[in-house]
């Protein structure tokens, strides 16, 4: 997402585009695209997480991480801020805190879940939210090879996945790469 690789005939997945476009698109790095007031919804309508909210309901969350490392547009949560380094949050922007407690803050971007279950509310989120099967792409194929004490030992396979023009990959979908060549999704 850090740069838009534009190449003629080919989507790059990783583009600011494809995550503009799609939705609920999922890769290895937790990504997916929601509002705080989407996610305020679910909770309201979908758990019994007694929630109250503060922030704009507008702000756009679009992957979690871990208290120590977040970043901007990410959803978090806090099990005690006395154990926290808060003025963290003084130098990020649009994220969503799940705390039982309102810290003082001046950064007026941060968007605050007051519940007395924190954790509960958020791994409830990120279940429902990002928690969706999806295809994977590039794991590690399944190659072995028997050693000399008729063992069957797992070769690693080093290379990737060459996705050409005109493919659809469906969820629950794993393409792995290839051994010592690219697996290649041709044409069609």
């Amino acid at each position: 997402m850090k740069a838009d690789l534009e190449i003629s005939g080919t989507i790059n997945s990783n583009s600011r585009i494809i995550y503009k476009e799609f939705k609920y698109l999922s890769d290895s790095r937790r990504h997916w695209r929601e509002s705080i007031g989407e996610i305020l919804s679910f909770i309201k309508s979908e758990t019994d997480y007694q929630i109250k909210f503060s922030g704009s309901i507008h702000t756009s969350i679009d992957h979690f991480c871990s208290f120590s490392n977040i970043n901007s547009h990410s959803i978090t949560w806090i099990k005690n801020q006395a154990n926290q380094n808060l003025s963290a949050l003084e130098t990020v922007a649009n994220v969503l805190v799940i705390t039982k407690e309102l810290p003082e803050l001046s950064n007026k971007t941060i968007g605050f879940f007051h519940t007395p279950e924190p954790k509960a509310a958020f791994f409830s989120v990120l279940e429902h939210f990002w928690g969706k099967q999806t295809a994977t792409v590039k794991a590690d194929g399944f190659g072995y090879f028997i050693d000399h004490g008729g063992i069957p030992q797992k070769v690693r396979h080093f290379d990737g996945v060459e996705i050409v023009n005109d493919v659809e990959i469906g969820a629950y979908c794993c393409i792995d790469r290839g051994t010592l060549d690219n697996t290649v999704i041709g044409n069609h």
